[in-house]
């Protein structure tokens, strides 16, 4: 039998926006759903969104008396949930195939390197597969619970609930900004050189700049920084900053990825260094899951040493 190419209207559906689309119908809200689901609102409000321009259907509505299904929306809930209940069935069919097939499944962030990690757990570990998977930072937690990937490397902060937590090493947080900003040619930065700028991300994830307007310290800048927002990809904040919408404040091993000529990286005392971890699930974690543990843990403290 021969396999022909066919050319027809089709969706990919992504089980994950899935997911979040049954879990916001049924908190009937986006605050309470982000909870339960241990991402944050920005996060899931862009997964939905992304799921509504897939389907090219609005699935919510917001009135006085909360988020409301539309009829496109009742509709995919009505499918949606046979659709996920198979797909749970796949998953624990297919895990009961693999169970005799050793196998660890790595989650990394953008710019943390675990190839040397697992190079030397696969040389000390041959019969052992090893699985890589990007993530994104709303992700982990979620991954690992649902036991997609065994554990992770990740930055802080991470929710900690059901998870081991090992710190591995700091690195330096830097800030993007319009490579023509007169402040681009400073070697250094002061946090209150960036008041005046707007940070395209939640004010959350740089706590040192919200600090500086805790009561009894500055307040002479207005307060524009904290109204920041958020932005879908790191490619399209970086567009943002070329664009002079604004700064972004993210890890050096980050920046190093999104190299590009219109946008400075500059360093700024003040800024807390960011902490990269080795997070996995706290209940009976597996020998092979420690084994590559120890490896990290084993070359972050060689590089500190050295």
């Amino acid at each position: 039998m021969r396999c022909e190419e066919k050319k027809e209207d089709s969706i990919d559906v992504d089980l994950r926006k899935l997911r979040y689309f049954v879990a916001v119908a049924e908190c009937s809200g986006f605050r309470r759903a982000a909870g339960v689901l241990h991402v944050s609102q920005p996060a899931l409000t862009r997964q939905i969104r992304s799921l509504e321009v897939e389907m090219a259907a609005k699935l919510f509505t917001r009135s006085v008396r909360g988020t409301e299904l539309t009829d496109a929306g009742r509709q995919l809930l009505e499918d949606a949930e046979p659709l996920l209940q198979s797909a749970g069935q796949l998953r624990d069919r297919i895990a009961e195939a693999a169970i005799r097939m050793p196998l660890i499944t790595v989650g990394f962030d953008r710019g943390i390197a675990v190839a040397p990690i697992v190079r030397e757990f696969s040389e000390q570990h041959g019969a052992v597969e090893v699985d890589l998977m990007s993530v994104e930072p709303e992700d982990p937690t979620e991954l690992m619970r649902s036991g997609m990937v065994d554990l992770c490397f990740v930055r802080q902060p991470i929710d900690p609930r059901d998870l081991q937590l090992i710190p591995l090493y700091e690195e330096p947080r830097v800030v993007a900004m319009p490579a023509d900003n007169p402040l681009a040619r400073l070697d250094y930065l002061e946090i209150r050189d960036l008041l005046q700028l707007r940070l395209l991300q939640d004010a959350e994830a740089v706590p040192e700049l919200t600090a500086f307007y805790a009561p009894g310290g500055h307040r002479a800048q207005p307060r524009r920084l904290t109204r920041s927002y958020s932005t879908g990809s790191m490619l399209e904040a970086m567009e943002r900053v070329a664009a002079r919408h604004g700064i972004v404040v993210l890890p050096a091993s980050m920046a190093s990825l999104y190299a590009r000529t219109d946008v400075a990286y500059c360093r700024v005392n003040g800024l807390e260094p960011s902490v990269v971890v080795v997070a996995f699930a706290r209940n009976s974690p597996s020998r092979d899951v420690l084994a590559m543990v120890d490896v990290a843990v084993r070359q972050a403290s060689a590089v500190l040493v050295g």
